[in-house]
């Protein structure tokens, strides 16, 4: 993803639920104790994709972020 990509994807949501916290580099982070703004997430995501909770899925308006085998037969 570019910036303008993340951007325009998280919109107005909280950045919590775009962050993976399984990815290695979240427990060098101290964003369990405090949140990170959404620019900071966002360039902390350009410099290491894992840090973005994967896969996203997008349908029409509906945005399913992690893996949700119900969620993904319903949307498709």
């Amino acid at each position: 993803f570019t910036k303008d990509e993340l951007e325009r994807l998280i919109g107005d949501r909280p950045i919590t639920i775009f962050i993976s916290t399984r990815a290695k580099s979240y427990k060098s982070t101290d964003w369990d104790k405090k949140t990170p703004s959404k620019k900071d997430a966002i360039a902390a995501m350009l410099k290491d994709p894992t840090l973005l909770r994967r896969p996203i899925l997008v349908v029409g308006k509906k945005l399913i972020i992690g893996w949700s085998e119900g969620e993904y037969e319903a949307a498709v």
